[in-house]
């Protein structure tokens, strides 16, 4: 995960790391997670929004429009098929983008950064012995990159299965069967 670029300043003291790293946690990476997780999710409710209104609006203009605004190519036949292609499109939008998907996998992300800030702070104001620290600092370091680890597994495997989602072209069909014979020689 590329949050926030590690810090460029190196403490002298393993306390001093571990506050500027605790610090880089809560300010760099929690926003990153915040900030993805709220924007996959304006899109997800966006897109849900401008399907269902599409729709809403198509029934009811059917129903309140006069005759006469269908004769020919009246405003009223435009909308009626303009509104339906929106509703379609904003549907498919919401599919294809995985946005729920990718907000949820990002609300993971941020759930864990922030309880592992409150795990660190906690632990921090109970140390007495200076080598803590760094033992602490090492600790937090791995459970980040645990973290990034999953999240970028997490979105790899949501992007994939939007690969998946499309219809094989013929050239693949072909090649799968290949493989497959191949495999069973």
């Amino acid at each position: 995960m590329s949050a926030a670029p590690a810090s460029s300043n190196i403490h002298d003291s393993p306390k001093d790391a571990l506050v500027a790293y605790i610090d880089e946690l809560e300010k760099s990476y929690y926003q990153w997670y915040k900030r993805k997780q709220s924007n996959y999710s304006t899109v997800w409710m966006s897109l849900q929004a401008l399907a269902v209104v599409a729709g809403l609006a198509t029934s009811v203009l059917a129903a309140v429009i006069h005759d006469e605004y269908f004769m020919g190519i009246g405003w009223g036949r435009i909308i009626l098929v303009i509104l339906p292609i929106v509703g379609s499109f904003a549907s498919t939008l919401v599919g294809q983008t995985r946005a729920f998907e990718l907000a949820s996998l990002r609300e993971q992300g941020r759930e864990t950064v922030q309880y592992l800030v409150s795990l660190a702070k906690a632990d921090f104001a109970a140390i007495s012995d200076p080598k803590d620290y760094s033992q602490l600092h090492r600790w937090l370091v791995q459970q980040i990159h645990q973290l990034e680890q999953e999240q970028a597994v997490g979105f790899l495997t949501v992007a994939s299965s939007r690969q998946d989602a499309r219809p094989a072209s013929p050239g693949q069909v072909r090649q799968q069967e290949e493989d497959d014979n191949q495999n069973k020689e």
